[in-house]
């Protein structure tokens, strides 16, 4: 059980895992069940392909106190202001 990734990819290994029906389904199930996403700016291209929509816990980790504004936000766990965007009523 986790209740936050980070992903610390390379631009060509980000581009290999958006490639992988496997890895796409752990970045999309991790947005969907609430859970806070840290990435560098080299992952992003494996979050857009993924379809995350980037809210207030999914931070690009970069220098200047992002770590912290991380670490921060996953001390929250879920992210409950996220289930109405990633939940349908049929």
């Amino acid at each position: 059980m986790f209740d936050t990734v980070a992903l610390v990819r390379s631009t060509d290994g980000a581009a290999h895992l958006a490639k992988e029906a496997a890895a796409l389904k752990f970045v999309m199930d991790a947005f969907s069940h609430l859970k806070v996403i840290g990435h560098t700016a080299e992952a992003a291209t494996l979050l857009q392909v993924a379809g995350v929509v980037a809210d207030a816990s999914v931070i690009a980790l970069a220098t200047g106190g992002s770590a912290e504004a991380y670490i921060d936000t996953a001390k929250q766990g879920c992210i409950w202001d996220r289930e109405p965007t990633v939940r349908s009523v049929f």
